[in-house]
């Protein structure tokens, strides 16, 4: 995930297009494999929300955080990524 390539753990929700990701500050995410992205060196990290107020519903399930696009990699080869990829950053689920 991102220009420093962070591996994180995400589930793929194939019936959405946006990839949802357990920001590093969500205290109510039960995922230790957090991402970090203020942890960026490069600029592939873009944040496209002001606040952390956005809701994305799954369903019964809410969660609150931000939008943001950033590099996704299937793997830790550059071949398998994508730049400018559209992701929610959870902070509150």
């Amino acid at each position: 995930m991102g220009a420093n390539r962070e591996v994180i753990t995400v589930l793929w929700d194939t019936g959405s297009s946006w990839l949802v990701i357990e920001g590093y500050e969500c205290a109510t995410c039960d995922n230790e494999n957090k991402y970090n992205y203020a942890t960026e060196t490069g600029n592939s990290f873009n944040r496209k929300s002001s606040n952390n107020d956005n809701v994305k519903n799954y369903g019964s399930v809410s969660s609150k955080g931000f939008f943001a696009t950033d590099t996704v990699c299937l793997t830790s080869s550059s071949t398998t990524c994508t730049s400018n990829f559209d992701i929610f950053i959870m902070m509150w689920q």
